[in-house]
């Protein structure tokens, strides 16, 4: 593909992003009171014109991102949970298998950068990790709730303060979720459950990914 063609893919991308913008998504922009609540978006949907920042401090478009592959999207709460880092261990076994097949992998989470460098290296995986500190972008995706009080304290005693991981007092988490996305940036495959200690199983999500090659 010429430089040319892969610009007017670009702007034609961009334009599509602009007119599904126009078009109300399920979830889109709310913040939910509790995960039970939450409608997030699903598979058929287009993702949404946001921002994530890369472990180099810059900023990027999602959109950007799946513009060469289709992406393997993991949200998770954050390198405190211990759900979260027991499936990246899972998840870990089956990312060669992956990137083989020609998907980019990414995981969002709410961490500040200095989070994300510790679980870079804590976990030694592949995947490219991206900071959402404001949940702008996770909140697009129908996947933001507040926390509540009385978890906030539980949190406490355990040690995690959710607002020195994310830098922001917002005290906000996402519903754990895995997208799959394709170059023209349609959801293709979606799980999310808002029962956080239930996390997708890898071998599900690598049929799923080898299902959409085919």
């Amino acid at each position: 593909m010429t430089q040319t063609e892969k610009a007017f893919k670009l702007m034609f991308r961009r334009a599509l992003c602009i007119v599904a913008a126009a078009v109300p998504l399920t979830g889109a922009g709310e913040i939910y009171e509790t995960p039970s609540d939450a409608q997030w978006l699903s598979a058929g949907d287009t993702i949404p014109e946001v921002s994530l920042t890369n472990l180099a401090r810059q900023n990027v478009l999602l959109p950007d991102l799946v513009s060469e592959k289709p992406i393997v999207m993991i949200v998770y709460r954050g390198g405190w949970c211990p759900y979260c880092n027991k499936h990246f261990k899972k998840l870990k076994t089956i990312e060669d298998t992956l990137l083989s097949a020609g998907f980019r992998l990414i995981a969002v989470s709410p961490d500040r950068i200095s989070e994300l460098e510790k679980t870079s290296d804590k976990h030694q995986f592949r995947y490219e990790l991206y900071s959402d500190s404001s949940m702008a972008a996770l909140q697009e995706f129908g996947l933001v709730f507040r926390v509540d009080d009385e978890t906030l304290k539980r949190y406490d005693k355990f040690g995690i303060d959710l607002n020195t991981a994310s830098g922001k007092e917002h005290n906000l988490l996402p519903i754990p979720a895995v997208y799959i996305i394709d170059t023209g940036g349609i959801i293709r495959f979606a799980y999310a459950n808002p029962d956080y200690k239930t996390r997708l199983d890898e071998k599900k999500l690598l049929k799923a990914a080898t299902n959409l090659t085919q």
